[in-house]
């Protein structure tokens, strides 16, 4: 019985996610936003909601999703990583612009 108990707490375990269909639903918005309004926007004040949206980005990552939730925020996490690449070269800073991009493309699969 004991054995039994074991393997429901796992799959109870197994159930749980740190990710609501809210939350990627708002990271998509935020980012659907971003990208429509970032030719009219100044590039500073974008970079540092952008750099604060791939961390909470990150932050999910390390917690329990179910593997649809994982694999968009995987591509969520490239998004925003172009963009920041876009940011960092339109701020000058074309060092942080060329890690940038190589961490999209292995963020998103294209890579390794």
């Amino acid at each position: 019985m004991a054995t039994a108990r074991e393997s429901a707490d796992f799959i109870g375990r197994a159930e749980q996610t740190n990710v609501g269909p809210h939350t990627l639903e708002q990271l998509r918005d935020d980012i659907t936003r971003i990208v429509t309004t970032y030719p009219n926007r100044p590039v500073a004040p974008t970079f540092t909601e952008v750099l604060h949206l791939r961390n909470r980005a990150f932050e999910l990552l390390e917690g329990r999703q179910y593997p649809g939730q994982t694999r968009e925020l995987h591509l969520i996490v490239g998004v925003l990583c172009g963009i920041l690449a876009n940011a960092s070269f339109d701020l000058g800073d074309l060092a942080a612009a060329q890690i940038e991009v190589p961490s999209r493309f292995r963020t998103v699969g294209y890579i390794s």
